[in-house]
């Protein structure tokens, strides 16, 4: 994981961020993949946390850990946890920063994913959220317009060429195009 192979170089105090270095490229490889670095900014609570492991730190490496899977089993342990996977605190704070109102280019790269079709893996979104939403476009002044004859005829020409009636359960079934 780039997060624990993180060197005392790559956290830029001073600035407020770290540069987190990938060789991830989402292919197969046959040859080692150029490094991808992105910077990613430090909040107030992340920055305070980097100044302690820094203190702590008797090498290069910024964490201590030499075994990630070891190291959470010990932390989960400590902490009266069970069955709580690592790389569900990602899902989190991706579902967090999309509540928060984050655009979804800015997490697709805060979370290292080339593409955004890649992070929509992580959007589980929760039923007060989307509830919240949906309320919150019902009060908004949307204004409905009527669609033209000629949109409508559209509409129920493309709906006839691919929505049959089964005429046995008499329910409907689309037809394969």
């Amino acid at each position: 994981m780039e997060l624990f192979e993180m060197k005392r170089d790559q956290v830029v105090l001073s600035e407020g961020y770290v540069k987190a270095i990938s060789y991830k490229t989402g292919k197969r490889r046959t040859v080692t993949a150029q490094p991808k670095t992105r910077i990613i900014p430090l909040t107030g609570r992340a920055r305070a946390e980097f100044e302690k492991l820094l203190a702590l730190s008797k090498d290069d490496n910024v964490f201590p850990y030499k075994s990630i899977k070891k190291s959470w089993a010990s932390v989960c342990r400590t902490a009266g946890v069970q069955g709580l996977w690592f790389r569900w605190l990602r899902d989190e704070a991706e579902n967090r920063w999309r509540e928060a109102g984050m655009h979804p280019l800015d997490i697709a790269y805060l979370m290292g994913h080339a593409s955004p079709r890649t992070t929509m893996i992580y959007n589980n979104p929760r039923r007060e959220e989307i509830v919240r939403q949906m309320s919150a476009a019902n009060r908004s002044k949307i204004v409905a317009i009527a669609p033209s004859k000629a949109w409508e005829r559209r509409i129920r020409t493309r709906v006839d060429e691919t929505f049959q009636w089964n005429l046995v359960g008499e329910s409907p079934t689309w037809a394969k195009p």
